[in-house]
């Protein structure tokens, strides 16, 4: 088993904790050593795993780890990847078992990526480095989705379509085809996107 740890010992924290553990029930892949987490000290637990420490210890780390980052803001996931500069560390990606990514859908994935339950790709997509796509999302033929993107639960992209890098698509949205999403932009909740938005971030 790969000895994993999570970056982000908060409410996403968890959720990826239970994503991995769901994982290992299908197949035993993840050693779960516990949680780095800037706002926690190392004498606290999250669902009996420790605190490990901070980016600075991350950095120190001595021995080859696995770590996924457990943020859901992309600017902020995006700015904590960039402080890690530690060789040891890698960063794999996460697909719950439910998830069908099979080789002849011809979909790309980058590291560091999250896929959670219940999500339906079908052929032709690239998804980018330290993507979060939530659960219960659905992602149609030729949707291209960059770096750092966020996709929250029971969204809906409709290809072909393009999702700028750190975009943040809320709960329920519906991004039609033929949409270029500008990086940093922000979608609300259940709305639908006939056209681009460049509602930035802050």
């Amino acid at each position: 088993m790969k000895p994993i740890a999570i970056y982000g010992a908060g409410s996403f924290g968890r959720e990826v904790l239970i994503l991995l553990r769901q994982i290992n029930e299908f197949q035993n892949e993840w050693n779960i050593i516990g949680f780095f987490d800037d706002n926690m000290s190392v004498d606290e637990q999250v669902h009996s795993l420790p605190i490990l420490g901070n980016i600075e210890s991350l950095n120190h780390y001595d021995k080859p780890l696995a770590l996924i980052i457990a943020v859901g803001n992309p600017v902020v996931r995006k700015r904590i990847v960039k402080k890690i500069t530690n060789p040891l560390i890698s960063f794999p990606i996460l697909v719950h078992p439910s998830v069908q990514l099979a080789p002849y859908q011809n979909i790309s994935v980058g590291e560091g990526t999250i896929i959670g339950a219940g999500n339906i790709l079908t052929v032709d997509i690239k998804i980018g480095k330290h993507v979060l796509l939530n659960i219960g999302c659905s992602c149609g033929h030729d949707v291209e989705i960059a770096d750092y993107v966020s996709i929250m639960p029971n969204c809906m992209l409709f290809g072909p379509s393009t999702i700028g890098e750190s975009c943040f698509i809320s709960t329920g949205a519906a991004i039609m085809n033929r949409v270029d999403l500008a990086p940093l932009s922000r979608i609300g909740v259940r709305e639908v996107v006939m056209n681009g938005v460049s509602r930035i971030l802050e």
